[in-house]
């Protein structure tokens, strides 16, 4: 087995490719369950409101906002797909393409294992781009380079 996977991600959508000899094939595409945090909304000054809902709000110190913890649970999830695509033998390598927050949270949920897989990381955010868009930025990006990791 000699197969790369690709994993393109930012907080709301992960995508993971499999490299083919001239194009990527697209195998899974995961979104952030988290979607109902953006319900949530924070006044001036920090109470969080329910937008759905016409009660009194709640006073929470700022690093506590959900949104980041929804993020936290997405990277988690992504981690383990790939611990047990990495169990099931799917892929030998692979190449992690993150904004650059998401990046590092997604560094910290991954495997040991799995960090031993991963042969390069790139901290830009192109997971809206076009597949066709994606084949061109790896394109520019060659595995080895500034940014493998080792």
């Amino acid at each position: 087995m000699d197969t790369t996977w690709i994993v393109v991600a930012d907080s709301c959508r992960a995508r993971v490719f499999e490299q083919g000899d001239k194009h990527l094939r697209e195998i899974e595409d995961m979104v952030n369950p988290g979607e109902h945090a953006s319900n949530l909304r924070k006044d001036g000054d920090g109470k969080l409101h329910d937008r759905n809902e016409r009660t009194q709000g709640h006073v929470i110190a700022p690093p506590s906002v959900p949104v980041e913890h929804e993020n936290d649970l997405f990277a988690r999830s992504i981690g383990q797909y790939l611990d047990q695509a990495r169990n099931a033998r799917r892929y030998a390598r692979l190449r992690v393409i993150a904004a650059p927050k998401f990046l590092g949270l997604m560094r910290s949920n991954l495997h040991k294992e799995v960090q031993k897989m991963v042969e390069q990381e790139l901290p830009k955010d192109i997971s809206m781009f076009s597949l066709h868009q994606i084949e061109a930025y790896l394109d520019a990006q060659p595995p080895g380079g500034p940014t493998a990791v080792h």
